[in-house]
């Protein structure tokens, strides 16, 4: 049996309603269903109440921001102000914290540098950026041009010694070992603009290239400091490379000039005392005419060097030779 959707009052009941042809029972009032959002009128009035309360809440945050700042700016105004009445400007108030010989402010502005150092460099780049971008470069061109005087000197062949002992102490870890240790900022300037993260796997050895270029700025600082183009050059000449490639190589610097293996070739036995020249004797004829001289005071030819016409035919040897060779080896 199903249930009553409506409950049956009770007559008997003193607070039950009573109804009467004069009093009939109210109608129920239905509620009223929801907007139709697809109403053009109601999306544009939605719409403009959602940007209403939008810029409402902007407005709300920049004025706080606004009142924030101007706190702030207050507050350092008095402390400016305290600062100058002390006697102190700005300047030399900054000079004489970061100057203090003292052990307990030194440790605390070394510790406000260690933590905040990006802060603080950014700060200054964003008030004054070409200030702080000059004196950026200046402070990179100064340690560069001392890290490249150092490794021109590092890698400077002494005077004395051989050439095969160059080539016998040159080693790329050495001239990589030598960057870290005295051109450190030259070094990862290199690496920063020769690689990128999202470089994969190349056949490239960058530590090569890297001291290539390094050795290549060492002898653009100064030329006696050739150490890898000896060793090159070293090279190329024991694989017999033309003087046309050498000279190309030479001028970019890749290796030496060829006369410098040619003379210290000819030179090797003779260290001590070495001329390269060309003689000739000069015997002045006086009261003698051009083509009055006989050619009876010259010696007499008593030989002769034969001219022998050889043929390949000559040379080579005939079949039947080649046939019985063939029959002696077997």
């Amino acid at each position: 049996m199903t249930k009553r959707t409506r409950h049956n009052n009770d007559e008997n009941d003193p607070f039950a309603a009573v109804y009467t042809p004069d009093q009939p029972p109210s109608k129920r009032h239905r509620r009223s269903g929801l907007p139709n959002t697809n109403d053009p009128s109601f999306q544009e009035e939605w719409a403009r109440a959602v940007e209403a309360r939008q810029q409402a809440e902007k407005d709300e945050r920049a004025r706080k921001e606004a009142e924030a700042l101007e706190e702030a700016a207050a507050k350092l105004c008095t402390r400016l102000r305290t600062l100058r009445s002390d006697g102190y400007s700005l300047t030399a108030f900054l000079s004489d914290l970061f100057n203090s010989k003292g052990p307990h402010i030194s440790s605390e502005v070394t510790k406000l540098i260690q933590d905040h150092s990006a802060s603080l460099f950014d700060a200054m780049r964003l008030c004054c950026p070409e200030v702080a971008q000059s004196w950026l470069n200046e402070t990179i061109e100064a340690a560069i041009v001392t890290e490249a005087k150092h490794l021109a000197a590092e890698l400077r062949p002494d005077r004395d010694q051989e050439l095969l002992d160059v080539l016998h102490d040159w080693k790329l870890d050495d001239v990589l070992a030598a960057a870290e240790r005295i051109a450190p900022t030259l070094l990862q300037v290199l690496r920063l603009a020769g690689t990128h993260k999202q470089q994969g796997e190349t056949r490239c050895n960058h530590d090569l290239i890297i001291a290539t270029i390094l050795c290549l700025i060492a002898e653009s600082y100064s030329e006696h400091s050739n150490e890898v183009q000896t060793v090159m050059g070293i090279y190329l000449f024991a694989c017999g490379a033309s003087r046309s490639q050498f000279a190309v190589l030479h001028h970019a610097s890749i290796t030496s000039s060829y006369t410098k293996f040619c003379v210290g070739e000819q030179c090797h036995n003779h260290k001590d005392h070495f001329d390269s020249g060309t003689t000739a004797t000069l015997v002045p004829l006086h009261g003698i005419d051009h083509g009055e001289l006989p050619l009876s005071v010259l010696k007499p030819r008593t030989t002769c060097i034969h001219a022998l016409n050889f043929e390949p035919v000559d040379l080579l040897p005939s079949a039947e030779q080649i046939q019985q060779l063939e029959d002696a080896m077997l």
